[in-house]
């Protein structure tokens, strides 16, 4: 099933309640049915404008929490002798380097590899230095 589609699935509660409205209001208030047909068409464009942001949220394969930090990159703040602390985007985590006994200094950069419960398994990224 695509995105799309559950995104349509999701909403056609909400657009069965507003027809279950709309047609009480058109009987017991004589409302226009252009006035009815208004109402649907502004609630389905608003649907269709407000997919884009909303997509990520229906994505199955989305991923979440700490799966969604490796592969990144991220500044070490505490060396890493194996375990210490790095900041990514913003936020510290703690962390282990995965070279065994090596250290990772302060300031260094580091991808990460993969995650140990709430550790991430890191490694120092390699950068080249213009002299």
């Amino acid at each position: 099933m695509t995105t799309a589609t559950r995104y349509c699935l999701f909403q056609i509660p909400g657009w069965v309640i507003t027809i279950t409205l709309l047609t009480g209001l058109r009987q017991s208030m004589d409302l226009p049915i252009w006035a009815c047909v208004a109402v649907m068409a502004l609630l389905v464009v608003k649907d269709a404008i407000l997919y884009p942001f909303l997509k990520p949220g229906y994505e199955m394969n989305a991923k979440t929490g700490i799966a969604r930090l490796v592969g990144g990159r991220a500044i070490v703040k505490q060396t890493l002798e194996p375990e210490g602390f790095i900041q990514v985007a913003g936020e510290l985590w703690m962390a282990r380097a995965s070279q065994g006994g090596r250290s990772i200094p302060v300031g260094a950069p580091v991808s990460i590899e993969s995650a140990d419960g709430m550790t991430l398994i890191v490694s120092e990224t390699k950068t080249s230095r213009r002299t």
